[in-house]
């Protein structure tokens, strides 16, 4: 697994990627955390149906505050309680783009 996360943290070619349905969990949500930190060419994320919860989800889009590349990300279908969808919201109103 660090092997993939490592190669796509260094991607520059791929745009889009679609993991849902793969039950990743906390660990999935962290992996995608820092994918999206470092990766600078993806701007489609489908990471729906994984089953993570709202610490998860707040992993993720925390580091939408430095990714400027990422125009649509899926989170449907995960256990994002009302926390979880304020630091969501609260992300996309604060993006550049």
């Amino acid at each position: 697994m660090e092997t993939l996360i490592d190669a796509l943290c260094n991607n520059t070619t791929l745009n889009s990627l679609d993991l849902s349905y793969n039950f990743l969990r906390f660990g999935g949500a962290n992996a995608i955390a820092k994918i999206l930190f470092e990766n600078t060419g993806l701007t489609s994320l489908d990471h729906s149906c994984n089953e993570f919860d709202s610490v998860g989800g707040i992993l993720i889009v925390k580091v939408l505050y430095k990714n400027s590349t990422l125009i649509s990300l899926n989170l449907d279908s995960n256990y994002l309680d009302s926390e979880g969808g304020k630091v969501i919201l609260e992300s996309i109103c604060m993006n550049t783009l």
